[in-house]
């Protein structure tokens, strides 16, 4: 018990101890510091004494030595002044030589002396040199450094017992005692007289009693008292809560004073009503108390609506319904009803509250916007039947269409003449269009239906730039017309959904190549924009738009004048654009000189970069290896989207010892992995039907399969996303955009060795 007393942490063994020892060491250190003082000052005056020893009782002598210019004797004297403690160094000096010399020349802490040695003879006298005295005060320091390791070591111990002892006896007096009194302090109750408090000691006899006596006695009182005043305070309680039973009917009443409030009892007989409740029947709030409900409402009202509720009510239940009511002095209203049940001071059921709220302007809205829903439903439905029918009625004959056109143009066996395939490949671009106008149309009626949704994460921007600059490669080559992206050195993410930030991207850049000048170039690029906005732009080097053109920019079907051209459209792309970007809490907008070009740009709720460390992002460019260290193998790569296939395709071009084939859904790639048993595997997290990690889980399942390395390749680049990614057992993961280097250190680390 005393080693906790003493360690408790905040206690006062911990605190009582610190002190004592704090003090009985402060008391040491003067107390060594005065004594230390005391003896250094001692050896200090020593050393000045032999100083004046040397020129008292040596002088004459070596003066005597001197003048018989005894050399061999001055310096056995001069050797033997040496031995005397701290004296280091003397020499005789004479006419500016020095003569003779013994000892060592110390260099700091130094006192010195010069003393003349004069000859008496006869009657006069000579000068017969200068004795040079050094001493050093090291010899000193060193003494008075002993002693302090020595008195700071048993002063030490002796503070640190007298400390502890001082702490056993405070125990053994008063501590144990404060334990003992704390403990029954923290188990006392004031609902019940516990045992009275008691000292682990011999009791004293009366009129002896010391400070822990009136304690303890002091302690059992209070305990006494307390016990006491918590039974009084629970009977002012019990008083005040009978006390205030009569105001509890008021309180349930008085809520709001528009609505209708009422306290009925069992009997359905009104106990109380408000002014509103009142004034509905058009009668005193006095007037109404004491009646039974079946004479305000009638019967068979009362049996069908309000019953039913009071029952409920009775059973403890809160019950709430809306209904038509006639009243009397407001006419008809339609009311939404709640029913409380009222607890009485014994806490059973004495009846009910009710408060009804005229919600009359409220329903007539409500059934005004029904109606209007149902009638745009309608008006949507039949706007939706007719666009499919429509669709389907023209995707028909475009299908056979542009299907033996392409056949009749890439016929090597009986091939068509130049003039022919010229008017075969206007008949599949003019499909093209029809199509491209079809869709667009499919699509801008989604958008006003509202059937569009969005699903916003963290995307790498430079993802939708490098796949639209894929994607819209080979159109910029045909219209001689130089795509390319501005790289950014640094990593930037957007929380918007890619999807639909592609599809603004590939229309803007498309409109880019179609507008521009032969031998023109496309820029698309990227950079913050106001807070928390990130600005990606599309720049072309065209003709330019006049600027009071831009309030008809995003307009449907309008062209800008460009109809009658060469140049083919819907007119419809910018306003799909425009209601893309706006179910992305984002903005679009444009910027032109005539002659110049153009720049269209959309502004993106900035995203969250994903953690550093966690994977290679295509910014990390690591080495690709070297042809003759890169590994063969079949890969299978499970991805719906067409334009990262044709991506990774791309990539693996010059890789040659690659076989790369590909699976739109994780259903068939499971189907194709079991029967061709790949080397690799690349997937998708997001796949249509079954998820990525769905797949990888199912994978692991087979046999065939379960030794085949998986990695994963997806657009889900946050920390968590990544280790879910991990944990579920992908091999390796890839964030897109896909790094090339990354992807052949990624295969040449997973496939085997050659």
């Amino acid at each position: 018990m005393i080693r906790s007393f003493a360690i408790k942490k905040y206690g006062l063994g911990q605190k009582l101890f610190v002190y004592i020892l704090l003090f009985s060491s402060l008391v040491t250190l003067i107390g060594t510091s005065v004594q230390l003082y005391a003896d250094y000052s001692k050896d200090r005056d020593l050393l000045y004494e032999r100083m004046n020893q040397i020129e008292t009782s040596y002088l004459e002598a070596l003066t005597d030595t001197m003048w018989i210019s005894n050399i061999k004797l001055l310096k056995s004297q001069l050797n033997g002044i040496l031995q005397l403690p701290d004296i280091e160094y003397l020499d005789i000096e004479q006419n500016g030589h020095i003569v003779i010399k013994v000892g060592t020349l110390p260099t700091k802490n130094v006192i010195s002396r010069k003393l003349q040695l004069l000859y008496k003879y006869k009657n006069r006298e000579m000068r017969l040199g200068t004795l040079n005295v050094v001493a050093s005060f090291e010899g000193v320091y060193q003494r008075t450094m002993e002693r302090i390791f020595i008195i700071l070591v048993t002063q030490g111990i002796k503070t640190f017992l007298v400390s502890a002892f001082i702490f056993f006896i405070f125990y053994i007096l008063v501590g144990r005692h404060l334990i003992a009194l704390a403990a029954y302090a923290r188990s006392m109750d004031m609902k019940r007289l516990d045992a009275p408090f008691r000292l682990d000691r011999s009791p004293h006899a009366e009129g002896k009693e010391d400070e822990l006596d009136v304690l303890e006695s002091s302690i059992n009182e209070m305990r006494v008292n307390l016990n006491s005043s918590y039974t009084e305070m629970r009977k002012e309680v019990l008083e005040r809560t009978l006390a205030e039973e009569s105001l509890r009917q008021y309180e349930h009443i008085v809520s709001s004073s528009t609505d209708m409030m009422a306290l009925l009892d069992k009997e359905l007989v009104f106990l109380a009503v408000n002014t509103a409740y009142a004034k509905a029947f058009g009668k005193s709030n006095h007037e109404l108390v004491g009646y039974s409900v079946s004479k305000i409402f009638g019967s068979r009202f009362v049996d069908k609506t309000i019953k039913p509720s009071a029952m409920l009510c009775f059973e403890g239940k809160k019950v709430n319904h809306t209904a038509w009511v006639d009243f009397p002095a407001t006419g008809r209203k339609y009311m939404d009803v709640h029913y409380y049940p009222y607890i009485g001071v014994d806490n059973e059921v004495k009846g009910f509250v009710v408060n009804a709220r005229d919600i009359t302007q409220n329903k007539k809205a409500e059934e005004a916007i029904i109606a209007a829903k149902e009638e745009a439903e309608r008006s949507n439905k039949a706007k939706s039947i007719f666009l499919s029918s429509i669709s389907h009625e023209i995707r028909t004959p475009l299908t056979s269409i542009m299907g033996f056109s392409g056949l009749l143009i890439s016929d090597k066996k009986e091939p068509l003449k130049e003039s022919q395939n010229e008017l075969l490949t206007k008949i599949v671009e003019s499909g093209e269009q029809l199509l491209g106008l079809v869709n667009d149309i499919l699509d801008l009626s989604k958008i006003e239906s509202g059937k569009i949704e969005s699903s916003p994460y963290n995307v790498d921007i430079s993802y939708v730039a490098i796949t639209a600059v894929v994607s819209l490669a080979a159109f910029a080559e045909n219209h001689d017309v130089k795509l390319s992206v501005n790289n950014s050195s640094e990593d930037c993410y957007v929380y918007t959904d890619d999807n639909h930030l592609l599809q603004i991207i590939l229309n803007f850049v498309s409109n880019a190549i179609k507008y521009n000048r032969p031998g023109g170039e496309v820029v698309i690029s990227w950079r913050l924009s106001g807070k928390k906005r990130v600005r990606m732009s599309v720049s072309d080097t065209g003709y330019g738009i006049p600027e009071n053109q831009f309030a008809n920019m995003f307009k449907p079907f309008d062209r800008l004048g460009v109809e009658g051209g060469n140049i083919k459209g819907s007119g419809i792309g910018l306003t799909i654009v425009k209601r893309l970007a706006e179910s992305m809490d984002s903005e679009v907008g444009v910027e032109s000189e005539v002659g110049k070009g153009s720049t269209f740009y959309i502004d993106i709720p900035l995203g969250n970069k994903p953690e550093s460390g966690l994977v290679k992002n295509v910014t990390d460019r690591p080495e690709p290896p070297s042809l003759d260290k890169r590994r063969a193998g079949r890969v299978l790569y499970i991805e719906d989207n067409k334009f990262n296939v044709e991506l990774v395709t791309r990539m693996l071009a010059d890789w040659p010892n690659v076989t790369l084939s590909s699976r739109e859904n994780a259903e068939e790639g499971i189907e194709v992995a079991r029967a061709e048993k790949p080397d690799m595997i690349l997937m998708d997290i997001g796949l249509p039907g079954i998820s990525g990690i769905e797949a990888l889980k199912r994978l692991k399942q087979f046999e065939e399969t379960v030794d085949i390395p998986v990695v994963a390749i997806s657009a889900r680049a946050m920390k968590h996303e990544i280790e879910e990614g991990i944990s579920a057992g992908f091999d390796d993961y890839i964030t897109k955009p896909i790094g090339k280097n990354q992807l052949y250190q990624t295969l040449n680390k997973h496939l085997a060795p050659n």
